[in-house]
């Protein structure tokens, strides 16, 4: 049994009624969603700018923001039968940027508590990176990640490689130092 075996049926009878709602309604034809995803989405801006504002739970907020949305267009894409190149490379992207930040975020995570509606500005953040209009994570890819990457790929080489054997003889086969 499903987890959401029967819901699909309540959604599509709360869609009917909640159309009836002129200013649903007006956003659902203004948006493209559904009513029900209009007031999910309101509710969810709502809880999450209360919880920003207060202070409560700002960091699943803030997590949550950049996670739901950039999970989901990856299941589409995992799942897809033929997903593009522009797709697969557009999420990739954007979880490459976003790991990154997160990384710096988490080291120096002690100077952004000190900003104020620092939160705000993550979530904004965030949203600017994989608002698909935006392409946000690929302008900071292209910008910051990329070239600091291409450094790394440089230096991988030496990292990975197994040192080869060196010919008897030599210094590093005898020990002794060149001079």
């Amino acid at each position: 049994m499903s987890c959401c075996s029967g819901m699909d049926k309540k959604i599509k009878e709360l869609n009917t009624k909640l159309y009836d709602v002129g200013p649903v309604k007006q956003a659902s034809d203004l948006s493209g969603l559904a009513p029900v995803g209009v007031c999910s989405l309101l509710t969810g801006a709502t809880i999450a700018s209360i919880c920003l504002l207060t202070g409560f739970a700002v960091n699943t907020v803030c997590n949550l923001v950049g996670f739901c949305y950039p999970v989901y267009k990856s299941y589409q894409i995992v799942e897809a039968a033929n997903p593009t190149n522009d797709q697969t490379k557009a999420i990739l992207t954007y979880w490459t940027v976003f790991g990154g930040f997160m990384l710096v975020e988490a080291i120096i995570d002690n100077i952004f508590f000190w900003v104020p509606l620092y939160y705000f500005i993550r979530v904004a953040f965030q949203v600017y990176l994989f608002y698909p209009d935006l392409r946000g994570s690929a302008k900071l890819y292209s910008l910051i990640v990329k070239p600091i990457l291409n450094q790394v790929a440089k230096l991988a080489p030496l990292i990975t490689a197994t040192p080869r054997a060196q010919p008897a003889g030599t210094a590093a086969a005898t020990g002794k130092r060149s001079e």
